[in-house]
């Protein structure tokens, strides 16, 4: 399946995500068989180091979110790219942060056993994900979404919105990552669950 179409083919996405639930995690982070990073199911991930972001540049699909954040670190002055990411680079990051439409920037509080920033957001983070949810609620990026003229449907909104409020993360909240070893597949997995 091409990776840079939105799918939830019950191929590596679904596998991955069945690891991490076999492992008490919620969600994982794949990479390619090159040991590169791609993404999670429904998420794009992103690394920063020395002040500069960066997302994969392969096996992602490259949705409104990724370009979302991509906008705003161009908004922002912070450098970012596009480009492949070594599995080893989490080992290095100053922080790390996955990205959905639901969730926004969802800063990882820890890679593994190491923890980043104290274990709290790093200040790349922390930025970009209050400048993505002031900007989300100032419009920037959203349809409205009008009444149903049959409202044999409302509950379609009333998930869009819990799905809004329940991914969003207080700004002391983060999401730890954790590396789950995966040697009888060709494909590893990062997996993470909430602080």
């Amino acid at each position: 399946v091409d990776p840079t179409v939105k799918n939830y083919r019950g191929d590596d996405l679904t596998s991955g995500l069945m690891e991490a639930h076999d492992s008490d995690f919620d969600t994982a982070v794949l990479c390619d068989t090159q040991g590169f990073l791609t993404e999670g199911p429904g998420f794009n991930i992103f690394v920063v180091k020395d002040g500069k972001v960066t997302t994969p540049d392969r096996g992602s699909l490259h949705g409104i979110t990724r370009r979302s954040v991509l906008e705003l670190c161009a908004e922002l002055g912070i450098e970012a790219a596009v480009k492949p990411i070594p599995r080893s680079a989490l080992d290095d990051a100053d922080e790390v942060f996955l990205a959905t439409t639901a969730g926004g920037v969802m800063p990882a509080s820890r890679i593994g056993t190491r923890i980043l920033g104290n274990d709290r957001p790093g200040p790349i983070s922390m930025l970009l994900k209050d400048t993505y949810w002031r900007k989300h609620e100032e419009g920037w990026h959203r349809t409205p979404v009008r009444p149903l003229e049959d409202h044999s449907l409302p509950f379609t909104v009333t998930v869009a919105v819990c799905l809004t409020r329940c991914f969003r993360l207080s700004t002391t909240e983060a999401v730890q990552v954790f590396v789950v070893p995966a040697p009888s597949r060709r494909r590893c997995s990062i997996v993470y669950r909430p602080a």
